[in-house]
C-alpha cells in the first residue's frame, strides 16, 4: 500500500506483537498476532513506534510503526507490504479486509 513516508500505521485488531526485524529483504518489520489468531505482516517500516516490542498488547487502532522504504523498498515508493495470514496460515489477498475495515 502506498503513502507518504512517515504515514502512522495501526494495529488492524487488537493482539500482541509476535515479532519484529530490522534487515533483509522487509527491512523493519513486524508481525503482530490478533486476538483472533489471524496473523498481520508489516514490511518496510520507516520506524517502529515508540516502545514497541515483542509480546507486547496493542488494541486495535494503536500506532505501531510508520511507512518507509526501508529493506529492499526502492528510496522513492514509501510503502507498507502488508499480508494478511488468517489462522496464522498462508497469505490471501488482504484486500478485501483492509477495505471492510478502512473503507
Amino acid at each position: 500500500m502506498l503513502g507518504a513516508r512517515w504515514t502512522p500505521l495501526v494495529a488492524l485488531e487488537s493482539g500482541s506483537i509476535l515479532r519484529l526485524g530490522n534487515g533483509g529483504l522487509g527491512g523493519i518489520t513486524i508481525w503482530l498476532k490478533g486476538a483472533s489468531g489471524d496473523q498481520f505482516y508489516y514490511a518496510h517500516l520507516e520506524a517502529l513506534a515508540e516502545g514497541v516490542r515483542v509480546g507486547q498488547t496493542v488494541g486495535v487502532g494503536e500506532l505501531i510503526g510508520y511507512m518507509g522504504t526501508s529493506g529492499n523498498a526502492p528510496d522513492y515508493i514509501p510503502h507498507v507490504h502488508f499480508e494478511y495470514h488468517p489462522g496464522g496460515g498462508a497469505a490471501i489477498n488482504p484486500y478485501p479486509l483492509v477495505r471492510a475495515l478502512c473503507g
